[in-house]
């Protein structure tokens, strides 16, 4: 059946019926409440004319006021680019929600939850500081775009491959990155016969890829580009075909949530986009690689062609699996699959293609939480990650035997809902007067006027095209469902259009999670690469294996830029830089403990340095839903696990240096966030765990390893260096090498074992600054230490940063 017009924007509302019912206004007596605010835009008397949906006057000629509809109001005031509004407006309609197009300036918070629809990290910055409703979400995140980058995942790839099981990431077609890998993509291509697909990093919608066959292939082509950078990855020269045409299938994953204790909720939407070749397929050689329409499944490409087979206008044809349309309804082409060859099933397809997902979503998840501490260094008012959702595209190819490889993860798929139609040379419209450049903002007037916008090289017009129609509303409809029952509280919603795909036990996602917060800790890129930040991280560790001190001051070096790079110019990249961190991490420990097996290397290190998350999270509610109120309160009155987990997740967020020491002031703020005060039994429960220093300080680690009772103590830390001695712990052997390195000279085996504590209390007065290097050397030697050169040395080249490393 063919669609209906009034599913497209500029369409009237019925003057009767459901429709005119749910968008007529509130009354004025209605509750703040049940007003609508939607940014502002209910206020401003240009919003009655320029409402993309226009209310419609009673019969009787006066309004009909009705109070304000459950769900969501959609806001679009953002959505500028192609198409996407027009999607967000049809989801809307059927949703009965409404929908606001238009802010006050500047906008104001909403009443009413809402669900802001933006394409533009800017935009999204601009609009964070509304969230402050319950429930309201923003459609992107901070640093997708660059993580999604084809050379920014090409080294997450790489850099991930060790930390995960053997053939993890097999479905990542084997990838080098341009220039920095040129020499091992020369090589390969001088060893291979095979196909090598080449990848402008900033290229998309087809431009600029290119196959090639042997270096001096390679050489040629890539003297007519001039940015050099890109990716290279062997080709898929058997891939799976329909009546001889080789097409990908373009799948959409919704991300929604997350924060630094819990991955993103992650959903597969159960259809997607078939796009096809205009040309037929031939294995590549010399004489047909030029042929980009029969090896290129990009839309934006193959829509040029005259070849090009427009989808029909009506849903019945549409969802025909014996379509010969160069785009369709993922689904059919599944269903096709599965009637003619046995081997095939969907059920199977979809459950390899969540594990790619799950895979890819764990890696990148940690980064996104890097972001977000940056957002919020920066003053961002709220966890924006928290309050985040974004659909992301994957593009799909599957050779021969039905095995799905990833060609790449879009950040933004095309939400656009209308087709370019070229016009013929002797088509009267030509002579039309008022055709010009640009893209008509309305899809009434779209609709068969000539266009010249960019979509088409010659003169066009623009029609809905109905499969994209069906297939991304119900993407955009799934998602904003499964908001509203994460609304109603379902932490772990389900709809019948998206299969749920659980990261949160993935052991990637637990091991980049952990690398995330010692490098968050240790001060992010800012800090963390410098000589004495990898000192002070990893100072510990010299001496160990062939681990020298200079081995990290070259490090440093290597270190000051990296590359990774920048493409969303509304944030920093420094979150990226995980990886450079990761890289860091194997890099010391490889030398300091050369027996490990590769893939542990991490972890050894990790424990090795006493470093770790800190809390165990089964104690601490979820923040995956993004609400803020995540403590309850009630709860911490009647249970003391409960209680003790809460108040260690409090501390750490207070505890600037995570050292699992605190002010006064620090305590005193970490219990009134939890609607504490001293006196109470509550707080007495706590201090049992907890040792207050003559200094005033509190010592909280005790209460840290009651709350990790099967972690060892060595990994309850969350300092940044070496772990200070605990009361019922002796010093080892190693420890005393390490004192006598920073100057304090041994007098026995069992000397340091009764000082220990003395000298880790009178540095950790020195360092917090209670007292001179003066004072510091008398407290040493009136506990019986002697003070050397080599102490000396350190406190004038460290002392004035108070950053000298107690090991």
């Amino acid at each position: 059946m063919a669609l209906p017009d009034s599913a497209f924007i500029g369409a009237e509302i019925p003057l009767e019926g459901p429709a005119f019912d749910e968008f007529a206004e509130p009354s004025p007596s209605a509750s703040e409440d049940e007003i609508d605010e939607g940014g502002g835009a209910e206020n401003d008397p240009a919003n009655e004319e320029s409402s993309s949906i226009r209310i419609a006057a009673t019969k009787g000629g006066s309004p009909k006021r009705r109070a304000a509809p459950k769900g969501f109001v959609v806001n679009t005031a953002a959505c500028t680019g192609k198409g996407s509004k027009d999607l967000f407006t049809i989801v809307a309609n059927e949703l009965a929600w409404r929908e606001r197009d238009i802010e006050t300036r500047p906008p104001r918070p909403p009443l009413q939850a809402t669900i802001y629809c933006v394409m533009q990290t800017q935009d999204m910055l601009d609009r964070l500081p509304l969230l402050v409703r319950r429930h309201c979400w923003i459609s992107r995140y901070l640093g997708l775009l660059d993580l999604c980058d084809k050379g920014n995942f090409a080294r997450m790839a790489l850099a991930c491959e060790d930390l995960s099981e053997p053939n993890a990431w097999d479905f990542n077609p084997k990838t080098w990155v341009l220039p920095d890998q040129l020499a091992q993509v020369r090589e390969a291509l001088a060893k291979s016969k095979r196909t090598f697909i080449v990848k402008p990093e900033d290229g998309s919608q087809g431009d600029g890829i290119f196959l090639c066959q042997g270096v001096r292939d390679l050489d040629i082509k890539m003297s007519t580009k001039s940015n050099k950078a890109g990716v290279v990855q062997k080709y898929l020269d058997k891939p799976l075909l329909l009546d001889g045409i080789k097409f990908d299938l373009r799948l959409y994953v919704c991300l929604i949530g997350g924060s630094d204790i819990a991955p993103p909720l992650v959903y597969l939407c159960r259809e997607g986009l078939a796009r096809f070749c205009t040309g037929i397929y031939e294995e590549p050689s010399s004489k047909n690689m030029h042929k980009c329409m029969a090896h290129l499944t990009n839309y934006s490409l193959n829509k040029r062609s005259d070849k090009f087979e427009h989808s029909p206008e009506s849903m019945e044809e549409v969802f025909d699996t014996g379509s010969g349309a160069s785009k369709r309804p993922m689904t059919t082409v599944l269903r096709r699959l599965q009637d003619e060859n046995p081997g095939f099933s969907m059920d199977a397809f979809y459950d390899t293609v969540a594990a790619i997902i799950r895979t890819t979503v764990a890696a990148m998840a940690p980064v996104l939480v890097g972001f977000s501490h940056a957002a919020a260094a920066a003053g961002t008012p709220l966890a924006a990650e928290s309050s985040s959702f974004q659909v992301l595209g994957y593009d799909i190819m599957m050779d021969t035997s039905f095995k799905p490889y990833l060609l790449e993860i879009n950040n933004s798929p095309s939400l656009c809902i209308d087709e370019a139609l070229a016009l013929e040379p002797d088509d009267p419209r030509l002579a039309e007067k008022g055709a010009r450049p640009g893209r008509p903002q309305s899809s009434r007037e779209k609709e068969g006027k000539v266009c010249l916008c960019m979509d088409m090289a010659q003169p066009h017009t623009h029609r809905p095209s109905v499969v994209d129609v069906a297939v991304k509303t119900t993407v955009v409809k799934g998602v904003f469902l499964l908001l509203e029952k994460l609304k109603k509280g379902d932490s772990e919603p389900e709809v019948e259009a998206y299969i749920s795909v659980d990261v949160s036990r993935e052991e990637l996602w637990e091991k980049l999670q952990r690398v995330e917060a010692v490098f968050h800790q240790c001060g992010g890129a800012q800090k963390a690469f410098t000589g004495h930040g990898l000192r002070r991280t990893f100072g510990s560790l010299c001496g160990q294996g062939g681990l020298e001190k200079h081995d990290l001051d070259a490090l440093s070096q290597r270190l000051r830029s990296t590359m990774f790079v920048n493409n969303d110019r509304g944030v920093k990249p420094d979150a990226l830089r995980l990886f450079d961190f990761l890289s860091v991490i194997r890099q010391v420990g490889t030398r300091a403990f050369p027996g490990v097996d590769p893939r542990d290397i991490v972890e050894h290190v990790l424990d090795a340095l006493g470093m770790c998350i800190g809390i165990r999270v089964e104690n601490i509610p979820s923040q995956r839903t993004g609400d803020n109120d995540r403590i309850d309160r009630d709860r911490l009155l009647r249970d003391p696990e409960y209680l003790l987990g809460a108040v260690c997740y409090e501390f750490d967020k207070v505890d600037t240096y995570h050292r699992g020491l605190l002010t006064s002031q620090a305590f005193s703020k970490a219990l009134d966030a939890l609607g504490l005060r001293y006196g109470q039994p509550e707080v007495e429960e706590i201090l049992q765990y907890c040792t207050i220093t003559d200094d005033g300080y509190v010592h909280y680690k005790e209460l840290l390893h009651l709350v990790n009772p099967g972690t060892p103590r060595a990994k309850q830390s969350t300092m940044k260096g070496t772990l200070y001695p605990s009361h019922d712990e002796e010093t080892t052997p190693s420890e005393m090498e390490r004192y006598s390195d920073c100057g304090v000279s041994a007098r026995g085996d069992g000397f340091f074992a009764g000082k220990s504590e003395d000298i880790r209390k009178v540095f950790a007065r020195w360092e917090r600054g209670s007292i001179s290097n003066q004072q510091f050397k008398s407290g040493l030697e009136g506990i019986g230490v002697p003070v050397t050169e080599e102490l000396e040395r350190q406190l004038t080249t460290y002392g004035p940063a108070r950053s000298m490393p107690f090991s």
